[in-house]
């Protein structure tokens, strides 16, 4: 990983000389401390024994409970501002013209962040250590191995979460049809895409909860869909865009038509069995939502560092930002279709698509007929991925290549949706046939 940025900054100097590389050389120099300060932690963590290991480890249901306690919390969210930093400061490599200032501003606050994780998991490791010393001198009995209990609900802290970040989506929407801003309409598009996986992990965190929990899902799909939708109508038509006002409003109805998906297997997460139940909040929808937002902010970063170059309403970052939002649209969907696919039972979905039928072409239908809309959104995203950092005058082909690639995503998830709500689950077959 080193390497890999050395060479990016590397490949600066080529292009440009020497002298004109301080910036992009700073950046890496700072990300390879970070990755050093990673490293670190690993090597620290693994000097342990495992007995301690596993005493001092987090697990998924823990963190899907928020039963953590304040320094581990505290911790974690360090790492996350460094690696956050991290990631900005390699988008920043690739910037024309960087911001010095908001280098120096990024560095500091990922290294500072890195540096307290780092010390606060030396003395917590040394803590530990030395209180299970003193209870082997005193020849105490190790303490039980407590099994984790299973998780039916996550915590209301990620669902606060997701409701403030799928609402300020919503104001910056109604900034743009009070004051016909451009800035809001830009920033809002790019944070669409994190507002929507917020969306979708907000309608299955606690999929069992049909009283407060099932009305805060309703009234947060009001305020995104609805609310957002008629306030971004109503700035293209004050704009005199009636084209955008009317796309704005004809996208409503799919909202509806995914709520109404997202419900039904929301109700069918809540028939699963508790280990099944329990692995699918903890590790699909936690885990892959959270990895789902990784290369979301990639490309949310790589336009930033776009518009810190060239200014926010410059004509030479519409393409970078283009495709950064449909490329972030992209991973938003997927995620959503693999959540679903993980609410029905495996002995539902039958044999699947394999490696075994793709080499014989024994597909069914909706099969072939999918993979044909993947591999046309494949092309428009490799497409899209190569304009990333391209700074030039707007190019609609940009935009028509990735509505293609959308519309051929979509279509492939409302069958695939339609093919997972139609899934009887094993219990209600059994029903049914007990009844005939």
């Amino acid at each position: 990983s080193c390497l890999f940025v050395l060479f990016r900054a590397m490949k600066c100097m080529v292009e440009r000389g020497y002298g004109s590389c301080g910036t992009p050389a700073s950046c890496a120099s700072f990300i390879s401390v970070y990755l050093v300060l990673v490293w670190g932690l690993k090597l620290v963590h693994g000097s342990v024994e495992s007995r301690l290991r596993v005493t001092l480890g987090v697990s998924f249901e823990k963190i899907a409970k928020l039963q953590i306690g304040f320094r581990r919390a505290s911790e974690g969210l360090l790492l996350a501002v460094m690696v956050g930093c991290g990631a900005l400061l390699f988008a920043l490599m690739s910037a024309e013209v960087p911001d010095d200032k908001l280098v120096h501003v990024v560095t500091s606050v990922g290294l500072v962040a890195g540096s307290l994780c780092f010390v606060s998991e030396i003395l917590t490791l040394t803590k530990t250590w030395t209180r299970s010393r003193a209870n082997r001198h005193q020849m105490e009995p190790p303490a039980p191995m407590v099994s984790e209990e299973h998780v039916d609900a996550c915590s209301w802290c990620y669902v606060g979460i997701s409701f403030v970040v799928t609402g300020a989506y919503t104001v910056l929407c109604c900034i743009y049809a009070v004051d016909t801003l451009p800035w809001a309409l830009d920033v809002s598009n790019m944070v669409l895409p994190l507002a929507g996986v917020c969306w979708v992990l907000a309608v299955i965190l606690r999929p069992k909860d049909e009283g407060r929990g099932i009305k805060i899902v309703h009234l947060q799909f009001i305020i995104f869909a609805f609310c957002s939708e008629v306030a971004s109508a109503v700035g293209h038509f004050r704009l005199g865009l009636t084209a955008l006002g009317w796309v704005a409003l004809m996208r409503i109805p799919l909202w509806m038509l995914a709520y109404q998906l997202g419900l039904q297997l929301r109700k069918k997460a809540a028939r699963l069995t508790r280990v099944e139940l329990s692995n699918f909040l903890c590790y699909t929808v936690l885990k892959g939502g959270v990895g789902a937002m990784l290369p979301i902010f990639f490309f949310l970063f790589e336009t930033i560092s776009c518009i810190t170059s060239d200014g926010l309403h410059s004509e030479f970052c519409v393409n970078t930002n283009t495709a950064a939002t449909l490329l972030s649209s992209y991973v938003a969907t997927l995620t959503a279709i693999a959540i679903a696919k993980r609410t029905v039972p495996r002995q539902g979905l039958g044999e699947g698509l394999t490696y075994k039928n793709l080499a014989i072409l024994k597909l069914k239908k909706r099969e072939k007929v999918q993979g044909a809309l993947g591999v046309l959104t494949a092309l428009a995203s490799m497409y899209l991925f190569s304009v990333l950092g391209v700074h030039g005058k707007e190019n609609e082909t940009v935009w028509w290549l990735g509505v293609v690639g959308m519309v051929a995503l979509l279509v492939a998830i409302i069958i695939e949706g339609t093919f997972l709500v139609s899934i009887r689950s094993r219990g209600e077959r059994g029903l049914t046939g007990a009844n005939g």
